[in-house]
């Protein structure tokens, strides 16, 4: 989403100005918030799945039949 975001910046810029401003730090920047937040979202699923898996086990079937 963030390269959206920066794609779109670049064009209007180029659109505006004539020249393509697309700054080294700001695509180090996306790629590091990225990697922290695809991060945070796999590590949550794993532990709910985690949670799931559990509580699964403890709870006994209501109605076998």
């Amino acid at each position: 989403l963030g390269f959206i975001f920066m794609g779109g910046g670049a064009l209007f810029i180029y659109l505006t100005k004539g020249y393509i401003f697309f700054p080294v730090s700001q695509v180090m920047r996306v790629l590091v918030f990225g990697c922290i937040a695809g991060t945070s979202i796999t590590l949550a699923a794993i532990v709910f799945n985690l949670i799931d898996k559990f509580n699964a086990r403890k709870k006994p079937p209501s109605d076998p039949e």
